[in-house]
């Protein structure tokens, strides 16, 4: 761990003292003090939290360095890892953009596609009669009745 434990033990006391202080307006001292050492206790644990990341995050910069140069030492174990990123030469890109087979058979399957195509023709929607005030009626009185 990055240096010691001596700041750890002044973000507990920091923190114990904010938290005593901040009971102490509202609370018995008892229970101001037992607040404090609760909250001494949570800053504490904070601080040795926000220590062990910052160290990891700052070891694992120094790793990161070696595994580099131990990549570049060993070529045969890295074979497959690079990637070369060349582009072709300008002649070799205007031949591949102007023949273009991959437009010439899109155009044809979309004009197959537009002869083929019917358009859809979903169910008509039908409504139901409105009943008879009669029946209405009667349907209320047996279901009333039981």
């Amino acid at each position: 761990m990055a240096g010691s434990l001596r700041w750890n033990i002044v973000g507990g006391i920091i923190g114990f003292l904010i938290t005593t202080f901040a009971a102490s307006m509202t609370n018995p001292l008892s229970t101001s003090i037992v607040r404090g050492v609760i909250g001494g206790v949570i800053w504490f644990g904070l601080v040795f939290g926000f220590r062990w990341i910052a160290q990891m995050l700052l070891r694992g910069s120094d790793q990161g360095d070696h595994n580099v140069q131990a990549m570049e030492r060993s070529s045969d174990t890295a074979r497959g890892q690079n990637i070369d990123y060349t582009t072709p030469d300008e002649q070799n890109i205007h031949a591949i953009l102007t023949s273009s087979p991959v437009e010439s058979s899109s155009s044809t399957a979309h004009s197959d596609q537009a002869v083929e195509f019917t358009p859809m023709n979903p169910p008509k929607l039908v409504t139901k009669p409105p009943l008879n005030d009669e029946q209405l009626a009667q349907a209320v009185r047996h279901l009333t009745q039981k």
